[in-house]
C-alpha cells in the first residue's frame, strides 16, 4: 500500500529560491530541518496509505477532471509558521491566490476523492509551501520577528500547471517522492491555437 499525496508541483527556479531563505533565517539560532529543494510542493491532499487498485483510478480521475483547466497564476510573498509564529513547528511560504482558484481545485479534488470512498479532509485547507521544520528554538522572539518582517524582493511568481499524485517513501535521509501520475493544466502564459 503506497503512502501517497496529491500536490501542485513547483518550478525548479522557485524551489531553489525558497531553499536560499535558509541563509536569511539561520542567524536566528533556530534549529530548523530544511526541506530539500526538489521536495517543496503545494499539498492539495494527503491520502496516506491507499490500496494499489486506487492508484490508477486516482491518476485517471485527475486527468479527466483537470485536463484543460487553466493554470493558476500565484505569488509567493511571505513567510509564516504553524501553529503560529509564536509557537513555530513548521516554517512555510505563503501563496497569494486572490481569485481562490487553488481552493476551487481543492474542492473539486475533494469531491472526486469522496466519490472513490476516501474520507473527507478533517481540517480546513490552507495553501502553503512547507520549507522547514523547527527542531529546537532558543530565541523564539527572534524567529517570530524575522518571519513577520520577511518579504520576498521581488515576489516569487509562477503559474501552477502540474497536479501530481506522489508516492512518499520515508528513509533515514528524509522522504523520497516518486510520481505515480500527473496532469498538466493549460499554461496561460502561451496563447492557445
Amino acid at each position: 500500500m503506497p503512502r501517497t499525496f496529491i500536490a501542485f508541483a513547483l518550478s525548479e527556479i522557485n524551489q531553489d529560491r525558497l531553499v536560499r531563505i535558509k541563509t536569511d533565517l539561520d542567524w536566528t539560532g533556530a534549529d530548523i530541518k530544511w526541506v530539500d529543494a526538489g521536495n517543496i510542493h503545494l499539498t492539495l491532499r494527503f491520502l496516506g496509505n491507499i490500496s494499489d487498485d486506487l492508484v490508477p483510478k486516482i491518476a485517471e480521475g485527475l486527468a479527466d477532471i483537470f485536463a484543460g483547466t487553466p493554470g493558476i497564476p500565484v505569488t509567493i510573498s511571505r513567510l509564516g509558521a504553524f501553529p503560529s509564529a509564536g509557537r513555530p513547528k513548521v516554517i512555510w511560504a505563503g501563496i497569494d491566490d486572490p481569485e481562490a482558484q487553488i481552493v476551487a481545485v481543492y474542492t473539486r479534488l475533494q469531491e472526486f476523492l469522496i466519490g472513490l470512498g476516501l474520507p473527507a479532509e478533517d481540517r480546513p485547507f490552507a495553501a502553503h509551501l512547507t520549507i522547514g521544520r523547527v527542531r529546537r528554538l532558543d530565541r523564539r522572539h527572534v524567529l517570530k520577528n524575522t518571519l513577520s518582517a520577511f518579504t520576498f524582493e521581488p515576489p516569487l511568481r509562477q503559474s501552477l500547471t502540474r497536479i501530481v499524485l506522489y508516492q512518499s517513501a520515508l528513509t533515514p535521509a528524509g522522504p523520497v517522492y516518486s510520481v505515480l501520475g500527473e496532469v498538466s493544466l493549460r499554461d496561460m502564459s502561451t496563447p492557445r491555437e
